[in-house]
């Protein structure tokens, strides 16, 4: 019986030891390639052309490993780059507070996308994710804001190529996390095998000595106690 109340008491404190909210720091913003690997790129990059945006303080990341919900602070830009110059750049996201949750980024703070040279050298808006038709002028309208709202407006003879790009690129799921690392992706990364999609790799701090000391405090004084009721002392 003693043994019994001790392991029901640790596995009580320990459940609610081992919840945590743990920050987390991004490695890696792939998206899929139907032939050869999927393809990185740059997260709150440096600049790297004259005019380029000014370097922008990664955010914070935190996970929540009971809900599965991945929150921060801050601005994460996400950049679609193929050269260094300006006609290298097709598009920067901007999001603020990137919050996913539940297959969800509707929480996020924020969202904002900004073509760069690329578009233009091809005729296209990479942002809108449409072609300039024959006239060779953009007659189409795209906007964001307020918050993570979006809307596109074609017009003219130009020609929708897909969706445009959005908060919903960031409707992710929770793949896997096995306490230092964590992966998020979309659903058709996940059934295309890495061919199609996106997917967010983190790496999870280390709980420094410390702090595992501190939760692991309550557990022993509360095994302490526990031992001196049995035992009436």
């Amino acid at each position: 019986m003693k043994n019994l109340v001790l392991a029901t008491a640790m596995l009580a404190l320990s459940a609610s030891v081992d919840a945590a909210i743990i920050q987390v720091t991004p490695v890696s913003h792939l998206t899929g390639r139907a032939s050869g690997a999927p393809t990185a790129w740059k997260i709150n990059p440096a600049p790297t052309f004259s005019g380029d945006v000014a370097g922008i303080a990664m955010p914070t990341f935190w996970f929540n490993d009971v809900t599965g919900e991945l929150s921060s602070s801050g601005v994460a830009q996400f950049r679609v780059q193929t050269s260094p110059t300006w006609n290298g750049l097709h598009f920067d996201r901007f999001i603020t507070d990137l919050n996913i949750v539940g297959g969800s980024a509707a929480g996020s703070t924020a969202y904002n996308c900004t073509n760069g040279g690329f578009g233009n050298m091809i005729r296209a808006s990479m942002c809108g994710n449409y072609l300039f038709g024959g006239d060779d002028i953009d007659n189409s309208t795209v906007t964001y804001g307020p918050g993570t709202a979006f809307s596109r407006v074609i017009g003219g003879d130009d020609v929708i190529a897909g969706a445009q790009q959005s908060i919903d690129d960031y409707n992710l799921a929770l793949a896997s996390f096995n306490g230092s690392a964590l992966v998020f992706e979309s659903a058709d990364w996940t059934s295309s095998g890495g061919k199609a999609g996106l997917q967010l790799n983190f790496a999870a701090a280390a709980v420094p000595l410390p702090a595992a000391g501190w939760l692991f405090g309550p557990l022993i004084g509360l095994l302490a106690l526990v031992r001196r009721r049995l035992t009436g002392s």
